[in-house]
């Protein structure tokens, strides 16, 4: 198994660890065997077992799930409900623990004499840092986003979850540093998302979003506007850039943001060609 990148190059390797998963009892076994000979060491082949296993508690604790929220006076948490459902879900999705009377407590105490973004982050155990910033400003509108170079995998289980996970969006932020996101596409050729929010276009007289399935984040703010019957769902592929009327990056933090999509910009080429060779 392996790739081969557009310069040529290429890396491989061979898979010989396999999962047998028992869905009926909920229970897996990964085997890390090893050859045993007449001098083997014990401990060193306990060392052994130990490597080889690392992969399976990689995942769990290098990462925490991830909410940001929009915070006023007058409000509070917009989109408290659903951003607190997500959280649940994400965390029964990857076995995290949350104690959602403690994240309740920590946004019920925020207070501030303006409009605040919050950062909510939640550990495996349960333990949750809130961070309390300014609001962004967007900047100049119409945002002026190119369509990345490089296609996601729609079957990335982390562009289903917000998490701290994110070298698909920092990749793609790199290789388009001078703008203020990216467009990016599955391997279908499907449109999915920004680096920073969901996408709504306005085609043939109707404001439309990628589904889920095409390999994006289903944002709290997007399901509103689902909800409202403010948008439907439809698969948009690269070649409907040039039928689109306008254009928006949509999260529930800076709301909609106007944006315009230009396929014919080029990318960093050194960051680019990095981004390429990563492992």
């Amino acid at each position: 198994m392996g790739a081969i990148a557009p310069d040529g190059t290429m890396e491989f390797n061979i898979a010989i660890r396999t999962v047998w998963i028992d869905l009926a009892r909920g229970t897996a076994e990964y085997g890390v065997g090893g050859g045993i000979v007449w001098d083997s060491d014990p401990a060193e082949e306990l060392r052994e077992v130990e490597h080889k296993s690392r992969v399976l508690g990689r995942a769990r604790s290098d990462f925490r799930l991830l909410e940001t929220m929009a915070w006023t006076p007058t409000d509070g948490v917009a989109l408290r409900g659903r951003h607190l459902a997500r959280l649940t879900a994400s965390a029964a999705h990857f076995d995290f623990d949350v104690d959602l009377p403690l994240v309740n407590g920590l946004l019920d105490a925020v207070s501030a004499d303006g409009p605040r973004r919050l950062r909510l982050l939640s550990a495996p155990d349960g333990t949750v840092d809130l961070e309390v910033l300014a609001a962004p400003d967007s900047g100049p509108e119409p945002w002026r986003v190119p369509l990345d170079v490089q296609p996601i995998s729609s079957e990335h289980e982390f562009l289903f979850h917000k998490t701290t996970l994110r070298e698909v969006y920092d990749a793609a932020r790199a290789r388009f540093a001078d703008f203020p996101d990216v467009l990016l596409w599955n391997e279908r050729g499907e449109m999915t998302e920004t680096t920073t929010g969901n996408l709504v276009v306005e085609l043939d007289g109707r404001l439309v979003t990628p589904p889920v399935s095409c390999g994006l984040l289903p944002g709290t703010f997007r399901g509103q506007l689902l909800d409202d019957g403010a948008v439907t769902e439809q698969v948009l592929h690269r070649t409907d850039v040039e039928r689109v009327t306008a254009a928006w990056m949509v999260n529930s933090v800076r709301g909609w943001v106007p944006m315009t999509i230009d396929a014919t910009i080029s990318p960093d080429p050194v960051a680019d060609r990095a981004a390429q060779h990563q492992p």
